[in-house]
């Protein structure tokens, strides 16, 4: 059965061909999704890489938009299970695209927001060896981009923040158990980042927002309500500004008073 159904193959290769994308169209076809992405239609993106990653699964650019755009749509517009998978998919979308591409800077520095963004779900030994990964990472970049790189300077102010804040017990089991946490990360250099970063774009609400959530997160609700105030007052123009905004809302309701 076997035999004839392989010579079956054999006699009509064009009914069982898969449907190939021409260089052409595959940069129609990245163009657009890239237009749509630029337009916060990222589903509709997404549609638009998906011939051109059947067709070439090492697809670099296509690999590195989307995993973009599902880190979009899971951190902005999902929860629960869904951004769980939707950051697992950025994941693996930027380690597939570093592999075809492993000295693209804006891969590189992809791969590190994924691999951070799906760590919270992992176990506390993988969640130190992560760490550890994204702090080598990030000073090898450092030396790469320029020293206002704001993308850079973001994701650095979040692992100093949530390295910094570590319990001197939970350094201590990291350490005994999980080869330890990296040095030199401190909250305060995370808070001093996200000001520089206030100053970089002060048109952004994503910077003072999460200042906001930096002092909310430590306890210190007083210092956090201004920064989620200005968010609120912001005149917002890009559905992801408006998604920061609402959640600045959301936590002034939460504060009270």
């Amino acid at each position: 059965m076997r035999g004839a159904l392989l010579l079956v193959t054999l006699l009509t290769p064009l009914a069982f061909a898969p449907v190939v994308v021409a260089a052409a169209e595959s940069a129609t076809l990245l163009a657009e999704a890239l237009r749509l992405k630029e337009e916060y239609r990222d589903a509709e993106a997404l549609t638009r890489l998906e011939p051109l990653l059947r067709e070439d699964a090492a697809h670099g650019p296509a690999l590195l938009q989307a995993a973009h755009l599902h880190f979009r749509l899971g951190w902005l517009y999902s929860e629960g299970d869904e951004r769980r998978r939707r950051f697992f998919l950025a994941d693996e979308m930027a380690q597939r695209a570093l592999a075809a591409a492993p000295e693209d800077v804006a891969t590189r520095l992809m791969a590190v927001v994924a691999r951070g963004k799906v760590a919270g779900y992992l176990s506390s030994s993988e969640q130190v060896r992560i760490a550890r990964e994204i702090s080598a990472e990030l000073a090898a970049l450092a030396r790469l981009l320029p020293p206002d790189d704001v993308d850079l300077l973001h994701v650095a102010a979040w692992l100093h923040f949530k390295v910094g804040k570590v319990s001197a017990v939970e350094r201590l089991l990291a350490d005994l158990f999980f080869g330890g946490l990296p040095e030199g990360l401190q909250v305060d250099t995370a808070m001093a980042t996200m000001r520089r970063l206030i100053e970089l774009r002060p048109e952004s609400p994503v910077y003072p927002y999460d200042l906001g959530v930096f002092y909310q997160r430590l306890g210190q609700p007083g210092q956090a309500r201004p920064w989620f105030e200005k968010v609120a007052a912001m005149a917002v123009k890009t559905p992801e500004e408006q998604v920061y905004q609402r959640w600045a809302k959301r936590r002034l309701a939460q504060l009270g008073g």
